[in-house]
């Protein structure tokens, strides 16, 4: 099979869900026109970036625990007090010192 007859598939399916042609969607009056060129890439990086979205909430239900578990941790009061006494160290201004 051809990929721009497979992405004009999917195009066109996705616009009849919407209530628009693949037709319509190509003469939209928006004050822009696609040539032929413009409208196959405009399908491609489409197709693309549906992709990507289905991709990542994909990944996120699987990995998203790990994730958070990884890179986001609660900080301990311990933790905290050893932040408010290295900051203090610095002698900052008011208006650079983090909030803590």
């Amino acid at each position: 099979m051809n990929l721009d007859y497979i992405l004009e598939n999917i195009i066109d399916n996705i616009g009849h869900y919407f209530g628009h042609t693949l037709q319509e969607l190509n003469t939209v009056n928006l004050g822009i026109q696609f040539s032929e060129f413009q409208f196959v890439l405009l399908k491609i990086i489409s197709f693309l970036l549906l992709i990507i979205c289905v991709l990542n909430l994909v990944f996120w239900r699987r990995y998203g625990e790990v994730i958070t578990e990884k890179f986001i941790k609660q900080s301990t009061l311990k933790e905290i007090e050893e932040l408010k006494l290295s900051v203090a160290k610095l002698k900052l201004p008011k208006e650079h010192s983090p909030r803590i």
